[in-house]
């Protein structure tokens, strides 16, 4: 796998893992910027996020292929939640296609029967047929499910106007507004701040 990830905002804390991987498209100076354009990058953010053991980054890695398609499987599954999160939070209707979607890594493993020449005889044995890649992504899926039964209200953007990352208030008051103080809060409040002094020459 080739190209590097772009570095995550630590200070940004989105309180959901699906709103995590929804916030790896930011909106910077007007252009959309991909934090997991490549299957290294995914890999990483994956792996940094704890839905993948270092085991399974080193498969996808020795598997160009399949690492491929995970990318492929998680850029449709991040537009789904990103198209599923609008809409939730602004109380509208969730697309049709979202679940099926969410489906799509949530059907890890299917398990079939099979009539097998064993040791005394014909017997039936159970066969776990192996998970697709898409399955990798099933964490993401579960948790953006969960995500869509919390308040509405509570999912929210920035409101710094040259952010684009969303987050789950979690707060007692429901009162945040920024991704993160560090990143925006303290930006806003010095740019309110020159203004006041600004007013006040």
């Amino acid at each position: 796998m080739t190209d590097s990830p772009v570095a995550p905002d630590s200070s940004a804390d989105p309180g959901t893992l699906a709103l995590a991987f929804v916030n790896t498209v930011r909106i910077e100076d007007g252009r959309a910027t991909d934090t997991v354009p490549s299957p290294r990058a995914l890999a990483a953010w994956l792996h940094d996020e704890g839905v993948l053991a270092a085991a399974a980054v080193r498969q996808l890695s020795a598997s160009p292929p399949e690492a491929r398609i995970l990318l492929d499987e998680a850029h449709r599954l991040r537009t789904e939640l990103h198209r599923a999160v609008v809409a939730f939070a602004a109380g509208a209707p969730l697309s049709p296609t979202l679940l099926p979607a969410l489906n799509r890594s949530l059907r890890l493993r299917r398990n079939s029967l099979e009539a097998v020449d064993g040791a005394r005889g014909i017997v039936v044995e159970e066969r776990r047929e192996p998970a697709p890649v898409a399955a990798l992504l099933a964490p993401l899926a579960k948790d953006a499910v969960a995500l869509l039964r919390e308040d509405p209200g509570r999912v929210r953007q920035c409101h710094a106007t040259t952010c684009s990352l969303w987050f789950l208030d979690t707060s007692k008051n429901g009162s945040r507004k920024w991704c993160s103080m560090a990143r925006c809060g303290n930006r806003a409040k010095a740019a309110a701040h020159y203004r006041r002094a600004q007013d006040e020459a």
